[in-house]
């Protein structure tokens, strides 16, 4: 067969495409090899997955969903997917958990696509997916049965669909991918409410860049309307079920709950955009090479600001009080603990993972490279040159209008739905974060910080930022291990209380032991957020000592 003068081209494209994906595969499997090495293998519950562990376990055994007082999150096909691997394998903890590492698998895949979909090299994609899958939220996440990680997944697999979206050449084409991402994340949502963003925000985001397209905008418009109606459905009946926790709404709010609800996110806003960007400090690291081409006089100046900074916020939190949370990791539970104050959950006991020596340079460190960045951003924009070329991007047009809204969204929620804001709660705003870093380092920053290819750069990525990303999943594969052989060890000396005798309704095990208990007797937790049904919640004196 004659050869034509395309074929060395779609060869080429071919073998690239293979390559990008076989990355995503070693990502994949790197995070895996890092999960298996902190052997996060219990028998009991993990932070609060023990409730939607009980879901999982009582529709493989009834084929109904079972809610039991404890979490606002709707569970939805993660319970299902749990299910299965409860009539597969039979039910135990660990059982259970395992059906979220294909989950965990394929959101560390489909992240590396989306990197790569946008136009990000394939150095900087590979850097930026473990950036991801290797931090310590995402994988105490993937060893739990929280549902953040699924609700992570949902994001992710409809903003790749969206992509596919704007990528297709022809309307057929290009509205199957809508179609499918439309449906998949009315799916995919019920895990977790935030999941639904996508259909909410992400896909009219792309109909709005697809608009010149008159046909396929009118007939994806259609599909949005009808995708709106089912998630308001999903969500009503999901309200309906007994023992179901609603999340507070703006209509619940009088006047003294919108002051608490003002005062609340004026704490914990500034608290949790520092912890973002302690989760993306390997990426924030990579502008520190910058700060050898700065003059002295800016050096200086920048150093003064980054002192005086942070020896005011120090004093002002010492002073009040507030030392402790004004420091590394900033919000509580993952990062923490692998530490925070109580984590443990063992009556009487603290965990600390880091003392203030070790928590104050890590504060100066993430603080330091933050100013950094936003010294050159702020120096760029001063610059109008840039515009033009800023604007002259497609892919920039894409990711503003594909996940900015979608990250206004995904916080305004937040901040409208936890009355606690957990660090765990950011793993999509740490995606966003990845994404729009690299692209702007990629663009902008790259040509300037090794323009001859320095050795101390790999793939264009310095390597501080590899030593950064390695301590940080050293962090997580320790903390893992840590975590679970604290609760494994737990589990041992209650059971050794048990087997003296001893009715386990009289053993204080901690908190997911006692959950379980409460759940094994009495079928649900006695919280007083239950509305349905009206008399479920019973008040209970405590006593007197404690």
């Amino acid at each position: 067969m004659a050869q034509t003068v395309t074929d060395p081209i779609y060869r080429q494209a071919d073998l690239e495409q293979q390559s990008y994906q076989s990355d995503g595969i070693i990502c994949a499997l790197l995070m895996t090899a890092c999960l298996l090495l902190g052997r996060p293998f219990l028998d009991m519950g993990f932070v609060d997955d023990w409730s939607y562990i009980k879901t999982a376990q009582v529709f493989a055994e009834t084929g109904h969903f079972a809610y039991n007082g404890w979490g606002a999150v709707t569970v939805g096909w993660q319970a299902l997917w749990g299910a299965l691997f409860v009539k597969l394998l039979g039910f135990s903890f660990i059982h259970v958990r395992l059906s979220m590492l294909p989950v965990s698998i394929a959101s560390v895949y489909l992240f590396h696509q989306i990197l790569i979909r946008f136009e990000i090299s394939r150095a900087n994609a590979l850097f930026g997916t473990l950036v991801l899958g290797l931090s310590p939220v995402f994988m105490a996440m993937a060893a739990s049965f929280l549902t953040d990680l699924p609700g992570l997944f949902s994001t992710l697999l409809c903003l790749y669909l969206c992509q596919r979206t704007l990528a297709a050449r022809t309307d057929p084409t290009a509205l199957a991918w809508l179609s499918v991402a439309i449906v998949s994340n009315v799916a995919s949502g019920t895990a977790r409410q935030t999941g639904w963003l996508g259909v909410l925000v992400m896909v009219p985001s792309t109909l709005w860049l697809l608009r010149s397209r008159r046909g396929l905008f009118w007939m994806g418009g259609l599909l949005w309307v009808a995708s709106v109606g089912a998630v308001f459905l999903t969500m009503h009946w999901f309200y309906q079920q007994p023992y179901f926790i609603e999340i507070n709404s703006p209509h619940h709010f009088g006047r003294t709950a919108i002051k608490q609800f003002l005062l609340r996110n004026a704490d914990q806003g500034p608290k949790a955009f520092l912890c973002l960007l302690l989760l993306v400090l390997p990426v924030l690291a990579v502008w520190l090479p910058l700060a050898r081409s700065m003059s002295r006089r800016r050096f200086a100046w920048l150093s003064l600001t980054a002192v005086v900074l942070l020896i005011g916020a120090l004093l002002y939190a010492g002073t009040h009080g507030k030392l402790n949370t004004w420091l590394a990791p900033w919000l509580l539970h993952v990062i923490g603990y692998m530490g925070t104050p109580g984590a443990g959950n063992i009556p009487g006991w603290h965990a600390a993972p880091f003392g203030y020596w070790q928590r104050i340079p890590i504060t100066a460190f993430v603080i330091g490279s933050a100013l950094i960045f936003f010294l050159d951003l702020f120096q760029r924009l001063a610059l109008r040159a840039q515009e033009s070329k800023i604007s002259a991007k497609l892919p920039w047009r894409q990711i503003l209008w594909l996940i900015v809204p979608y990250t206004i969204g995904y916080m305004g929620a937040l901040s409208m739905a936890a009355a606690l804001i957990f660090d765990r709660y950011l793993l999509a705003a740490q995606a966003v974060a990845i994404i729009l870093l690299l692209g702007y380092y990629q663009d902008f920053v790259t040509p300037q910080i090794n323009p001859l290819g320095s050795r101390s750069v790999i793939g264009r990525i310095p390597l501080v930022s590899w030593l950064v990303l390695f301590l940080f999943t050293c962090y997580s594969v320790a903390g893992i291990h840590d975590w679970f052989a604290l609760d494994r060890a737990r589990l041992d000396a209650a059971q050794e209380v048990r087997r003296s005798g001893v009715p386990r309704v009289a053993i204080a095990g901690g908190f997911e032991y006692d959950a379980w208990t409460q759940l094994e007797v009495g079928g649900y937790i006695n919280n007083e957020g239950i509305k349905n049904p009206p008399d479920a919640y019973h008040q209970v004196p405590y006593p007197k000592d404690l």
